[in-house]
């Protein structure tokens, strides 16, 4: 009798582990495994109790250098509640683990992990109502150009496929560009302004009109002619575009380093954000503007140096 105990007690306590971490989920870290300097951990939180209770949610990224940080938040659930949230958090270099623990009355009951090398290209977001639209649209801007700016752009530029819109605009910081060709009437209200509080944090976005078909977003930016530099809102840029059909998705995606000789010396041109803040100061709210100086999601300038060996 004790070979069927033991192993019935195996099952027991396998079964008791499967549904612990049911309740907590990692769903995404960055945007698709993309990340930028503060990057959303995405979770699937469950309240597996039949009465309300508050749960905390503790997540850490710790990365091969031997940084760790984490960030904790409470939240209320129902009885038999599953939610979905994001949580910002600052992504260290290298191979990144990330670890969600869920807590209530001072115990771990729930547990997730996630374990990759985090994406930091040059990355455009594609979101669009079908996955054919956006490889139209991803051929249009990987293949306009000189010969020399197309291998720029294919050597340089990642493309990413986004059909789960984000609740906050600082979920978007791991890309610098979104082209949306989709119908934003069906995104949520909190969608909606993320991608506005993207915009103006220092993102690039680009709108089909004809893809996007709803007039009222950002309406206030949407009157006239489309300036054809595009039009500064905050601290982006918006472009306007009247569709696929225009053909003129690929005109504008500059934003590249370079180098060109000249004689015995080198120019090169580098994106940088001339600005610095200690790391209290990053994380203060508004997180990343290191206390309303700057964005987390834009370069704000071009340095150019000459090098003479």
């Amino acid at each position: 009798m004790r070979p069927v105990l033991f192993c019935t007690s195996c099952v027991l306590v396998l079964v008791a582990s499967l549904l612990a971490d049911s309740n907590l989920r990692i769903a995404d870290v960055g945007l698709h495994g993309y990340s930028g300097t503060n990057s959303a951990a995405r979770l699937i939180v469950r309240n597996p109790s039949s009465q309300a209770q508050t749960i905390r949610l503790r997540v850490a990224a710790s990365g091969e250098n031997g940084v760790t940080n984490t960030v904790t938040t409470d939240l209320s659930l129902n009885g038999d509640e599953q939610r979905e949230l994001e949580l910002p958090i600052l992504m260290p270099g290298g191979k990144t683990v990330i670890t969600a623990e869920a807590i209530t009355e001072g115990a771990v009951f729930a547990h997730d992990k996630y374990e990759r090398v985090l994406g930091h290209p040059n990355l455009i977001v594609l979101m669009c109502a079908s996955d054919s639209v956006c490889k139209t649209a991803q051929s249009l801007i990987q293949f306009s150009g000189t010969v020399e700016e197309r291998a720029d752009k294919n050597r340089q530029t990642a493309f990413e496929m986004v059909n789960d819109p984000r609740d906050h605009g600082w979920a978007y910081s791991a890309t610098r560009a979104i082209v949306l060709a989709t119908p934003t009437a069906e995104f949520t209200p909190a969608q909606r302004d993320a991608l506005e509080g993207f915009l103006r944090s220092g993102g690039r976005l680009v709108l089909l009109e004809q893809e996007v078909t709803d007039p009222t977003f950002l309406s206030a930016y949407r009157k006239g002619p489309a300036p054809p530099d595009g039009e500064r809102v905050g601290k982006g840029t918006l472009f306007r575009i009247s569709g696929l059909s225009a053909n003129q998705l690929g005109n504008d995606w500059g934003d590249y380093g370079g180098a060109v000789a000249d004689g015995n010396s080198i120019w090169i041109a580098s994106e940088y954000i001339g600005q610095t803040c200690t790391l209290a100061q990053y994380e203060a709210s508004p997180f990343g503007s290191c206390s309303g100086t700057r964005t987390s999601l834009g370069n704000w300038d071009t340095r150019i140096s000459k090098l003479t060996p």
